[in-house]
């Protein structure tokens, strides 16, 4: 049976939450039979009452008989009858208690003489240290519950008999002449004795109940709501520790992005050198280099400096990204205008390449709410790596939509871009957010990068509330990559890339 406990108490604090729980059900138990016991004595009290007024009416009934039968039987010095005279006495006593529950009468004089009694070793003695008898001798009705164990009654002997005993005072005239006597009057109540009991099991079995299933609800909140506590403290410890962690990863983050805008910035000084001296040989301002190798060797040059610069820009982009230091603003903007300028920066790299890049036709101009800064790098990004991983006599394709909303209130922005090359494995869509992830493809290893674009784009995506999707027929063997970026319009930017103005490179 599983513990009612949360899980992850300590065994100390176990053992008291188990503590108090027996206490608490050990008090329901104990209120539960005071409750029950007191209604137990109220239904006794009120029995009680009722045997007492029937004995009075009976010692009236009596007192009236008897004077009328046997007028010398009070008489100051009488004396127990006797003979013929003691049976019409128990004859006229049976015949009025007959249909009553007395099971024993004992008739005593005024001055305590016992004059007739069911036990008929009684007649003749006298009553010593009765209180209940005094006290009828003095005008006074006692009575009270008890269970005796021998009771010499009208049919006999009786054991174990839960019985009422009362003392009432006999009067000469009903309830209100001379007192000549009293009575000693045992009524059988064990009927009254049993429903009482049943009564009082009843109602503990029901407090019981009632009390248990309260107090089980009761325990039930209590446990959920220590629990909900237990895992509210918790999940506030893990908030606290993954913020610590988050700052700490941000400090990193900025502390390597300023190390890498500090890098960067002593590394274009020279290369922006390397490349403008060798766009000086190149151009042969002052006069013709010779060999015409001079040339293949500036024209090298120049094109390695560019492409290193291009890497210090993408790490140091990267590095914003994650430094969370790039800020958006977003602006109403022409997507295809910004398509045609993103065709055309690429057409010489694809012309090389062999590779033909267009770009579908599309309703002009096409409106969108965006940064521009943003999206040109997702453009650049996608459209250069699709050309760099096409094979020559291929073909890029890149398009733009406007879905959902209205002409002049779209709700998101789809740009698509499709390559026709050897296409991309499940396993590394998986990891397409990674730094350094590069295609392993024997019919493009000599493709330039170090596998920087897709996780910039995949960033850039991800901080305007968009979605990156990939389909490839790697699988298929049909080759070829379709990637699909839905940015919605206005874009809901993440709190770190809200600003007031565009800025790719806040940390250049």
């Amino acid at each position: 049976m599983a513990s009612p406990l949360p899980p992850g108490l300590s065994p100390a604090l176990r053992l008291k939450r188990l503590a108090a729980i027996a206490a608490g059900a050990l008090v329901i138990l104990l209120a539960a039979l005071v409750i029950a016991d007191d209604l137990s004595k109220r239904s006794e009290r009120i029995l009680v009452r009722q045997i007492e007024a029937r004995s009075r009416a009976l010692a009236v009934a009596l007192g009236e008989a008897l004077r009328r039968e046997f007028d010398g039987l009070f008489e100051p010095g009488a004396q127990p009858a006797a003979g013929a005279n003691a049976g019409r006495l128990d004859a006229e006593i049976r015949r009025i208690v007959e249909r009553t529950q007395v099971i024993k009468l004992v008739l005593y004089a005024g001055d305590g003489l016992i004059l007739y009694s069911t036990d008929p070793a009684e007649v003749g003695t006298r009553e010593h240290e009765s209180e209940g008898l005094e006290a009828a001798l003095h005008g006074e009705e006692v009575a009270a519950i008890e269970l005796e164990e021998e009771v010499s009654a009208f049919s006999g002997l009786l054991t174990d008999l839960p019985v009422v005993e009362t003392y009432v005072p006999l009067l000469a005239e009903g309830t209100r002449g001379a007192q000549i006597g009293a009575l000693e009057i045992y009524a059988d109540v064990g009927e009254e004795a049993a429903h009482i009991t049943g009564t009082f099991r009843l109602v503990l079995a029901e407090l019981l109940a009632v009390g248990l299933s309260l107090y089980a609800l009761a325990c039930a909140a209590l446990w959920w709501l220590a629990d909900r506590r237990e895992q509210v403290r918790r999940a506030e410890l893990e908030t606290a520790r993954l913020e610590l962690e988050a700052r700490a990863a941000r400090a990193e983050a900025q502390h390597k992005a300023n190390l890498l805008a500090s890098v960067s910035h002593e590394l274009r000084t020279p290369l922006n050198a390397v490349i403008g001296y060798a766009g000086f040989m190149l151009e042969e301002p002052f006069g013709p280099l010779g060999d015409k190798r001079y040339q293949e060797y500036a024209a090298g040059i120049q094109s390695s400096g560019r492409h290193l610069s291009g890497l210090v820009d993408s790490l140091l982009d990267l590095s914003s990204l994650d430094a969370g230091l790039v800020r958006l603003a977003p602006r109403r903007l022409d997507v295809a205008a910004l398509l045609d300028e993103g065709a055309a920066t690429l057409g010489p790299q694809a012309w090389r390449g062999r590779v033909e890049l267009a770009v579908a036709p599309e309703r002009r101009p096409l409106v969108a709410e965006a940064d521009e800064t943003a999206l040109r790098q997702i453009l650049h990004n996608l459209v250069g790596n699709a050309v760099k991983f096409s094979r020559p006599g291929g073909r890029v394709e890149v398009a733009a939509a406007l879905d959902g909303g209205d002409e002049t209130a779209p709700t998101s922005l789809r740009l698509t871009v499709r390559d026709q090359g050897p296409g991309i494995d499940e396993a590394t869509i998986a990891r397409v957010g990674d730094p350094f992830l590069r295609l392993r493809d024997p019919r493009v290893a000599g493709a330039e990068g170090i596998g920087l674009g897709l996780a910039i784009v995949q960033r850039l995506v991800a901080l305007q509330g968009g979605a990156l999707a990939f389909e490839s027929g790697r699988t298929t063997g049909a080759g070829g990559t379709s990637v699909t970026v839905t940015l919605p319009t206005p874009p809901r930017l993440a709190p770190e890339a809200a600003a007031s103005a565009a800025d790719m490179r806040a940390a250049g």
